[in-house]
Formats: C-alpha cells, sequence, structure tokens
C-alpha cells in the first residue's frame, strides 16, 4: 500500500503537482501510538487517520492516503 501511495507521490510530482503522502504505519508509531489492536482501538485509529487526511485535504497539496481495514464479526 504504502509503495502504491508513495509510486503516486512521485508521480504527481514529476507532473509538477504538490502531494503528500500519509503513511498509515507512520501514523500508528505517532498519532495513534496510544492505541491496540483491539476493535474498539482499530475503530478509533481509523477515525484519526481520516481526521489526519481532513485536515491536510484542505491544505492545497493533493493528499494521498491508503487506508485499508479488516474488521471481522463473529
Amino acid at each position: 500500500k504504502s509503495t502504491l501511495a508513495c509510486t503516486l507521490g512521485r508521480e504527481l510530482h514529476t507532473r509538477g503537482k504538490l502531494a503528500y503522502v500519509l503513511d498509515g504505519d507512520n501514523l500508528r508509531h505517532g498519532l495513534n501510538k496510544d492505541l491496540g489492536f483491539a476493535a474498539e482501538d482499530r475503530a478509533e485509529n481509523i477515525r484519526r487517520k481520516k481526521h489526519a487526511c481532513a485536515d491536510v485535504f484542505y491544505c492545497p497539496p493533493i493528499c494521498t492516503y491508503v487506508l485499508f481495514q479488516l474488521f471481522l464479526s463473529r
């Protein structure tokens, strides 16, 4: 996922576009470092990431955000 997002970011840059890649792993080690992997923590992780992406979205750069989350209910 990160490789694809970074490749897209580089391509946009070569076309003269401002781009920023929000890496989910980096956010997990920073913004979301207090969260575990329980279902409620995963939901909060997604909520915070969406908020971070929304903040960047309102800035001039193109924000590339790749997020895949699997929730299994039993």
